[in-house]
């Protein structure tokens, strides 16, 4: 028995996606810049705060697995697996609002948003499948530099995290 098919990785993306929208209020891009131009990139990220158009987003994507040697499932005939993810983050650089808040406190709110959703919610069921969240862990530290696509100033985060497929 098969424990990784492609209909399982595509219900824990569209699963993930949703709880990802659900608690940063923010568009999420599952597969890697299903972008066609700077318009399109905008007309998608961009959310109005405090009267400003402001670039939000989260892009995540599978990028590969990792199979598990677990004595207990391999008399079972079938061999459990972990999704490997990498993903981004990215605001807008906005130094200071009329309210006195800044895109640098906004996405780091995010990031530990994301961070505690991902101790806290350790399993996902689809579908009657236990997928076990992993932990978040950063591939790059928090940084300003101009996004490829906008050409603009923006906090950056990129992160890895994994879920495990059991059955």
């Amino acid at each position: 028995m098969a424990l990784l098919t492609p209909a399982k990785e595509l219900a824990v993306r569209a699963k993930l996606k949703e709880i990802f929208e659900e608690l940063t209020d923010i568009y999420v891009f599952d597969r890697p810049r299903q972008i066609v131009s700077k318009q399109h990139f905008e007309a998608h990220t961009t959310k109005t705060i405090l009267g400003k158009k402001e670039i939000r987003y989260l892009e995540f994507y599978f990028v590969d697995f990792v199979d598990l040697d677990d004595e207990a499932q391999l008399d079972a005939d079938c061999v459990p697996v972990d999704l490997l993810y990498e993903g981004q983050i990215g605001f807008s650089y906005v130094e200071s609002r009329s309210d006195d808040s800044n895109s640098f406190n906004d996405i780091k709110a995010c990031i530990l948003d994301l961070r505690n959703m991902f101790l806290d919610n350790g399993d996902l069921i689809i579908s009657g499948i236990t997928y076990e969240l992993k932990r978040m862990e950063p591939l790059r530290q928090l940084r300003i530099e101009r996004h490829p696509v906008t050409e603009q100033e923006m906090h950056l985060y990129d992160f890895k995290f994994s879920v495990g497929v059991r059955e």
